[in-house]
């Protein structure tokens, strides 16, 4: 079925990994790398605005408490080489309301990948093994991604990663909601 996908459940290192990248819980000493990335507003479309310092260290200390209670967060994704952080790829729940249906909590897969790494398909692959941490470890049944109608790269990647596009949001911002179900290999 296509690359290996490796997991490794010890929470203090690797969580999980493809061929050429790596994610693992971000810590205090990542903020410098990570603050570059969130501050690019070209990263932070879907925000629309880069972060200040403030914002990022308030992202950041959000993630470390999301992985405490729920067990999933954004992760930080390094390149397996150079052991650069490249960006974040990860889970957390958001709350959607369907076509003006009522409201649901969901499980949402999101990412931001510094510029210098767009095209070079670092963000499918990382998506990817995150989707299958999701289902195989995490044991979750299904898994949403929350993407603005003009962004085309997401757009692309979640049709990629096999989600269907189920509706619209409209408890915000009328972004459209992509899906994506386990199914058991046989």
């Amino acid at each position: 079925m296509g690359e290996k996908i490796h997991f490794n459940t010890d929470k203090a290192s690797i969580v999980f990994e493809s061929k050429r990248t790596y994610a693992r819980l971000l810590t205090q000493s990542d903020f410098k790398a990570l603050h570059e990335i969130l501050s690019d507003e070209r990263v932070m479309y879907s925000w629309g605005h880069g972060f200040s310092e403030a914002e990022s260290k308030e992202w950041l200390l959000f993630q470390m408490q999301c992985f405490k209670l729920d067990g999933f967060c954004k992760f930080g994704v390094f390149n397996k080489t150079s052991q650069v952080l490249m960006g974040c790829v990860g889970l957390n729940y958001e709350f959607i309301r369907l076509n003006n249906a009522f409201k649901e909590r969901v499980v949402e897969l999101g990412y931001v990948f510094s510029t210098q790494f767009w095209g070079q398909n670092y963000a499918f692959e990382s998506t990817k093994a995150c989707c299958e941490y999701a289902f195989n470890i995490l044991n979750l049944k299904q898994i949403y991604a929350l993407i603005s109608a003009d962004n085309t790269a997401s757009i692309k990647l979640a049709k990629k990663l096999g989600m269907q596009e189920i509706g619209k949001n409209t408890l915000e911002k009328n972004e459209l909601v992509f899906k994506l179900e386990h199914t058991k290999e046989k």
